[in-house]
């Protein structure tokens, strides 16, 4: 089993890491608490293969100490499940535009301290978590899509032709436009075999509606 710990400063972006796994069929777990990790990977390996991929994202939120990750992470060590720390972080401007954003409280804010002092402090208390990251991710300015980018060059590797899905839909305007379509070609410029009274009942899959669509000059 791969297993990923998702962790880093509140508000880099661990979420949206997780979710990007996700999509890549990865089985994860928002959130979790530090002192259920083993018990969790336990019950995973006992499946016997039906989590091949999993990512626990954990914070500060879920550590008195970060010692406590480190003991839970020699437990996991110890069933004989081999984990990779994914840390990830931001610079301080961008994770308090962020909260000011979303006017969420930060996990470890404290009456009389500012945001920018919490957001420091909190980075302060993961140094020792952020040493031993085997990947550390700079959320600061990177969009999603090259966040998915990276996230699939580093999890699919050997295996990117499950990274990209790709649908060719044909369809009628008069029925309206498809609602999931990415990109639209209009392709009513070209001559129709539908006029054509041998190839009316033929479709796209017989070899005369193929080589009258393709003999056409405009559509080389």
């Amino acid at each position: 089993m791969e297993l990923t710990i998702i962790t880093g400063l509140s508000g880099a972006g661990k979420s949206s890491v997780a979710a990007v796994l996700e999509d890549l069929d990865c089985y994860c777990v928002d959130n979790m608490p530090v002192l259920m990790m083993p018990k969790f990977v336990e019950l995973c390996l006992a499946a016997h293969g039906k989590y091949e991929r999993v990512a626990l994202v954990t914070d500060v939120r879920a550590l008195e100490s970060v010692n406590e990750l480190f003991v839970t992470l020699d437990e996991i060590a110890n069933l004989g499940c081999a984990y990779q720390i994914l840390f990830i972080e931001a610079e301080v401007e961008t994770i308090v535009r962020r909260y000011k954003e979303t006017r969420r409280r930060h996990p470890i804010d404290s009456p009389g301290r500012s945001l920018e002092e919490t957001v420091k402090t909190e980075i302060e208390m993961m140094v020792p978590v952020r040493e031993r990251a085997h990947e550390i991710i700079d959320t600061t300015g990177l969009a999603r899509n090259n966040l998915q980018l990276r996230l699939i060059k580093r999890y699919m590797e050997g295996n990117e032709h499950k990274a990209l899905s790709v649908t060719i839909k044909s369809f009628g305007f008069k029925h309206g436009l498809p609602i999931e379509a990415d990109l639209l070609f209009d392709v009513r410029f070209m001559p129709n075999p539908y006029y054509d009274l041998e190839l009316r009942e033929k479709s796209g899959l017989d070899g005369p509606v193929r080589d009258y669509v393709f003999g056409l000059e405009s559509s080389n």
